[in-house]
C-alpha cells in the first residue's frame, strides 16, 4: 500500500513542477567518447562560435618597402626608392621651401636627421631643427645645388637664439657675421651650445657615418670653441675638425650646415666622391645681372618673428671671379687660394648665382 501511494507521488512530481521532465542535470559524468552535458548545455565536439565582440580583423601584412639605394655621385646621380623626410616634434621641413618635393633621401640620411634633431632636443628641451632639401625622389638635378643629386646630401639651418638665451625659430636660413649676430634681424645670435650638440650627434650617430660639412669658416671656429670650452670628447673635436669645412668656389654657407654621409653599406653603385671637374671656375651671373638667392627664399624673404626687429643691410659684395681656367690649371700661385679652406673635390665647379652647394 504504502509503495503504490509512494510511485504515485512520484509520478506527479512532473505534473506539478513545470518543465522539471526537460532540465538536464548539472553535470553528468559519462565514459570518454559520449556527449558530455556542462551547466545545460550539450558539447557535440564542434569548436564553439566566438562571439562577435571577441571576433579579430586580421589585416594583411603590407609588402615590405624595398630598401632605398643611392646610385652614381652626389652631383651626378639619382636615388632609388627614396625615403621621405616627415616632420617630427623635433625637426621640421623649412616653411621657406613650401610644397618643394626636394625632401627624399636614403633612409640612413633621414634617420640621421631625425635621430641628431631628437638628440638635440633632449639636452635643450623644445628645441626644433630647421631642415632644408634632400634629393627628388628620384634623384637627379636640384635647381642652385650641384650636389644633392643621390639621396646623401641635408641642409640644415642653423639653430638660433634670441637675445635672451631663448630658442628662436625661423621660418628659412638665416646667414651670420662671423661675430654670431645675423645680417637679417636685430636680436638674433648663432647659437653656439645648440649646434655643437648638432654636429657631436650627427658624428656619433649609429644610423649613418658623417664624410663631409661645408660651413663657413667663422661657424665652424665658434662650434668647435664651444666644445672645447665645454669639455667635448678630444677625439671628437679632431674628427668634427676634420669634416667641417667651408667649400671653395661657392658661397660660404654661413646660413647652414651642409651634410653629406658616405655611401651606405650595400649601395653597390653608390660613387662615394665625385669625379674631378674640369669646368671653368669662372663663375657666369644668374639672369639679369644678378646673384642669385640662397636656398629659395631666405634673405628678404623671411618673417620677422614678433619683436625682432629686421636690419637694414648693404648689398653683398660682388662675388671673385677667377681667369678662365680649370680647377687642375688653377695652382697655389693663386694668392687666394690662402684664404680658402681645403679644396673639395666636385664643389669647386658651383656657380654663384646659378646653383648652391
Amino acid at each position: 500500500m504504502l509503495r503504490n501511494l509512494f510511485a504515485a507521488a512520484v509520478a506527479l512530481v512532473p505534473l506539478l513542477v513545470p518543465g522539471l521532465a526537460r532540465a538536464k542535470p548539472a553535470i553528468t559524468k559519462v565514459k570518454a567518447g559520449t556527449v558530455i552535458v556542462h551547466k545545460g548545455t550539450v558539447d557535440d565536439g564542434t569548436p564553439p562560435k566566438a562571439s562577435k565582440e571577441h571576433e579579430k580583423t586580421v589585416a594583411p601584412k603590407k609588402p615590405k618597402a624595398p630598401p632605398s639605394a643611392s646610385v652614381g655621385s652626389p652631383s651626378s646621380g639619382k636615388l632609388e626608392n627614396g625615403v621621405r623626410f616627415e616632420d617630427e616634434p623635433a625637426a621640421r621641413f623649412t616653411p621657406s621651401y613650401g610644397t618643394s618635393d626636394v625632401r627624399y633621401g636614403t633612409s640612413e640620411i633621414v634617420a640621421l636627421v631625425h635621430g641628431a634633431a631628437k638628440s638635440v632636443a633632449k639636452q635643450y628641451p623644445g628645441s626644433v631643427l630647421n631642415v632644408g632639401q634632400f634629393s627628388k625622389p628620384g634623384g637627379g638635378d636640384v635647381d642652385r645645388h650641384a650636389s644633392h643629386e643621390s639621396g646623401r646630401d641635408v641642409d640644415l639651418p642653423f639653430y638660433i637664439k634670441d637675445g635672451s638665451g631663448k630658442p628662436y625659430l625661423a621660418g628659412g636660413f638665416v646667414p651670420f657675421r662671423s661675430d654670431g649676430t645675423t645680417t637679417l634681424y636685430k636680436g638674433l645670435h648663432f647659437d653656439d651650445a645648440r649646434n655643437w650638440a648638432l654636429v657631436a650627434a650627427l658624428l656619433r650617430s649609429p644610423h649613418a657615418h658623417v664624410s663631409h660639412i661645408f660651413v663657413a669658416d667663422p661657424q665652424r671656429n665658434a662650434v668647435l670653441a664651444y666644445g672645447k670650452a665645454h669639455g667635448a670628447d678630444p677625439d671628437l673635436l679632431a674628427r668634427a675638425a676634420g669634416l667641417m669645412v667651408q667649400p671653395t668656389g661657392v658661397l660660404p654657407h654661413d646660413d647652414h650646415f651642409h651634410v653629406r654621409i658616405a655611401c651606405p653599406s650595400g649601395d653597390g653603385k653608390c660613387v662615394e666622391n665625385p669625379a674631378p671637374s674640369r669646368r671653368a671656375k669662372k663663375h657666369p651671373k644668374a639672369k639679369g645681372g644678378k646673384t642669385g638667392k640662397a636656398h629659395g627664399g631666405s634673405g628678404a624673404t623671411h618673417t620677422a618673428g614678433k619683436g625682432v626687429t629686421k636690419v637694414a643691410t648693404k648689398a653683398p659684395a660682388k662675388p671673385v671671379e677667377a681667369e678662365e681656367t680649370t680647377t687642375e690649371e688653377s695652382s697655389a700661385e693663386d694668392p687666394l687660394e690662402k684664404l680658402l679652406s681645403p679644396q673639395v673635390e666636385g664643389l669647386g665647379s658651383i656657380h654663384m648665382g646659378a646653383k648652391r652647394d
